[in-house]
């Protein structure tokens, strides 16, 4: 009995022996070419034995869940040794010549349990997302090192792959680097430093490389011109660096074997060399693609190229052009701003934007595929959202939409001041962008406008979602109701609330006029609804980049005229919602309560220009470096007087600009708003005089302090209506400030003076 005892504990100690010997060895979890015995692409896992006896695996086990490791038992099959067994992951559960299991394997990444019935888990592999027809594996087969594979090997070695290690990854250095990549087959490798895909062309790698640093060689790219002649009416042209921009080295290699046939993956690395540390207090983002890619005149999306028409500038170029068929591969790399890497993946880039595709520096939209590796940008990419999945963002640059100003980072404040408000608006984050080594300004990361953002911010399937582009039909009932149905009426309106969120229009409009925003309602006019049951369209606040520049613009005529004439074309099907809502006297007294409580909230001044300050601090150090690859800003000077003359002056005038068109518009005999902070320290009469009091049409204020008194005033009368108002005035001690009132009937006036420390307000007698 004993001797029986030693020889089966022998045989369980030998069956756990080669119970270690069986290891996951490549599994791929988006099937596109492999088929099973029903025709599907179902998943698939491949087994290897590592030992020199075959092993039978009656009820070893296959999961996708750590706590339900026995998911799948294998039936009495054997894998030979130093062999492969293929097993479809496809949910059939199924026996026999093809075997299946009970799961599928998730794309966006899970990880796999092999275990024995004596041992517990044997093997597991990490979470890992993989693109189409990707696999992940052992290489050698059997061991210890898990990649991504370059070719898929189903029931056959992972060999013939290969991989490269380098002495240094990419990221940010302080001196020169002697970077060694070793092939781990031994199959020669070759390299690129300009952006482009290595080939048996490119240079073959023979040694250490020398990676040093590159700010002082000529600029390349960035002499390229990206803008039409006589094309930039409203955009920036292009102009060449006046300096030799920052530039980073762009490393590009692969392994080829005899047969030149690639047999690894091609690896992207940015390295970041100077002396100098902490240079950008930006995330810094790294772009790598082929330049011909961006600036083939057949087929570059950054040039004007062959799909230029000097006839029809504002709509024709390559950059121009949209769809799949002008998208392009491209690497990213992201770094915080301690310089640690973020992340980094292969993906694909369209240029962004409309009448901004004319600029010299254009915007990105990058999409995550499953062609290009992964399928998703797996990164907290906004600090604004609480959100760290994305299929598309947006790399946005504010430079040069507009010939009016310079202020760069307009849209960005617009959104920041409004995003509590019952809106969706797009977050942000400023960014250091380098394209192919070479620095290319500022630009900042933004949500991309679809179903995606709008899942991520409402928390609804992206399926349930409809675009007014993707179906016109239900919002164009609603606007044939409207045209109907006298909204001035409360049942006709009371069903238009069913259909519309109403607290969201108004909030959004009330953004759109106070930022004066003239490329709007006709243009940058997005709206969606979820189409469940009950769902109500609402309206994106988005591209600010024409607003914030006519402080004294009415927007309640802009958004309600019918000439298409107005700034820009404005037709009355634009405007049609906001003057039928506008019949409704509830609607209007909601409106204006919304307003005056916004403008004292949100849209307050102090809380405005509080926030102006916080960006300008961010963008502050980066304007030099994007005025010398640029010119746009002109320099720092002309970025901080256009602040000052546009963001500043508008900030502090728009409330009592608003003030004035309500009560105009509206004939409002009295606005209950005050349009200057309120005040809490007063200017005293011996520092401020105002006389005489009583007056006919004419008094003056009068500086008796030693102090330059520097601020704004506002004058109405007794019924609420703005008589007349100034900003920025300057009165030096002993200097006078003279005023005159005509037509004012013997009505008494309010007069508000907001100086930039003390404030003081007086009554205004009028007599005959």
């Amino acid at each position: 009995m004993i001797k029986c005892r030693n020889i089966l504990l022998l045989l369980l100690l030998v069956f756990q022996a080669y119970g270690q010997n069986i290891v996951v060895n490549e599994f791929v979890s988006d099937n596109n070419s492999l088929v099973d015995a029903d025709g599907d692409f179902s998943d698939w896992i491949e087994l290897y034995n590592t030992g020199n006896t075959a092993i039978d695996l009656e009820n070893f086990s296959l999961s996708d869940d750590l706590n339900m490791l026995e998911k799948w038992r294998f039936p009495s099959v054997t894998i030979p040794a130093k062999g492969f067994l293929l097993v479809f992951a496809s949910s059939k559960n199924r026996y026999g010549t093809e075997l299946h299991t009970n799961f599928k394997i998730s794309s966006n990444g899970e990880a796999l349990f092999l275990s024995s019935p004596t041992l517990g888990m044997i093997d597991q592999t990490p979470n890992v997302a993989l693109g189409e027809n990707v696999s992940f594996g052992r290489l050698p087969d059997g061991s210890a090192n898990l990649i991504t594979l370059q070719d898929a090997s189903p029931n056959a070695s992972n060999n013939a792959n290969n991989q490269l290690l380098f002495s240094d990854e990419s990221g940010f250095y302080t001196t020169t680097i002697n970077l060694t990549i070793t092939s781990l087959n031994n199959d020669p490798i070759y390299y690129t430093l300009d952006g482009s895909v290595p080939d048996l062309n490119s240079n073959l790698l023979s040694g250490a490389l020398l990676l040093k640093e590159r700010h002082n060689e000529p600029n390349v790219l960035s002499e390229i011109e990206t803008t039409a002649p006589d094309e930039a009416i409203y955009c920036q042209e292009w102009i060449a660096p006046k300096v030799r921009i920052d530039k980073a080295v762009v490393l590009r290699s692969a392994s080829y074997n005899s047969s030149g046939a690639r047999t690894s993956e091609i690896y992207t690395k940015t390295y970041f060399i100077d002396k100098e540390t902490g240079k950008y207090d930006l995330p810094v983002v790294s772009l790598v693609t082929d330049p011909e890619n961006l600036f083939n005149q057949d087929s570059g999306i950054y040039v004007p190229g062959v799909h230029f028409d000097l006839n029809h500038p504002d709509n024709t170029g390559n950059f121009y052009q949209r769809g799949d068929d002008w998208e392009r591969p491209i690497h990213i790399e992201y770094y915080e701003e301690d310089g640690a890497l973020g992340f980094k993946q292969n993906a694909g880039v369209r240029i962004h934007g409309a009448i901004s595709r004319q600029g010299a520096q254009k915007s990105f939209r990058m999409y995550a595929r499953s062609a290009y590796g992964e399928k998703q940008f797996n990164y907290p990419l906004l600090p604004q959202r609480n959100h760290s999945t994305y299929k598309r963002f947006v790399l946005r640059t504010s430079s040069g939409v507009t010939t009016r100003d310079e202020v760069c980072f307009k849209d960005e404040l617009a959104n920041d001041i409004a995003k509590n408000l019952n809106i969706d608006y797009q977050a942000f984050r400023p960014v250091v962008l380098f394209l192919n080594g070479e620095y290319w300004g500022i630009y900042s990361i933004r949500d991309r406008l679809d179903k995606y953002f709008v899942e991520y911010t409402n928390n609804i399937d992206k399926d349930e979602i409809e675009f007014y582009e993707d179906n016109p039909t239900h919002f164009e009932q609603l606007k044939d109701f409207i045209r109907t149905n006298d909204l001035a009426v409360k049942a006709n309106f009371d069903y238009v609330k069913t259909q519309i969120e109403l607290d969201n229009f108004i909030d959004t409009y009330i953004s759109e006029l106070f930022f004066a925003n003239t490329d709007w309602p006709s243009n940058n006019n997005i709206r969606w609804r979820p189409t469940t049951p009950g769902g109500k369209w609402r309206w994106i606040f988005y591209d600010l980049d024409f607003g914030m520049i006519e402080t004294h613009e009415n927007m309640l005529e802009h958004a309600t005229g019918t000439d298409s004439t107005i700034v820009w074309p404005n037709p009355a099907e634009s405007t049609f919602l906001f003057r039928n809502f506008l019949k409704n006297e509830a609607f209007v007294d909601q409106f204006l309560n919304r307003y005056f409580e916004i403008m004292d909230t949100d849209f307050n001044r102090s809380k405005m220009l509080t926030k102006l300050d916080a960006l300008k601090a961010i963008y502050s150090k980066e304007i030099n470096r994007q005025s010398e690859r640029w010119q746009y800003p002109e320099n720092y000077s002309e970025w901080e007087s256009d602040i000052n003359k546009y963001l500043v002056s508008f900030l502090k005038q728009r409330s009592c600009i608003i003030e004035k068109n309500i009560s105009q518009f509206f004939d409002y005999p009295k606005v209950d708003y005050h349009c200057f902070d309120t005040i809490v320290n007063p200017i005293q009469d011996t520092e401020l005089i105002l006389a005489p009091n009583p007056c006919s049409d004419y008094f003056f204020l009068y500086n008796r302090s030693d102090n330059t008194i520097e601020g704004d005033y506002i004058i109405f009368n007794v019924v609420g209506h703005i008589v007349d108002q100034n900003y920025d005035i300057v009165l030096h001690p002993g200097e006078k400030q003279y005023f005159r009132l005509e037509n004012q009937s013997r009505q008494n006036c309010i007069l508000k003076f907001h100086g930039k420390e003390k404030s003081f307000v007086k009554k205004i007698v009028i007599i005959p």
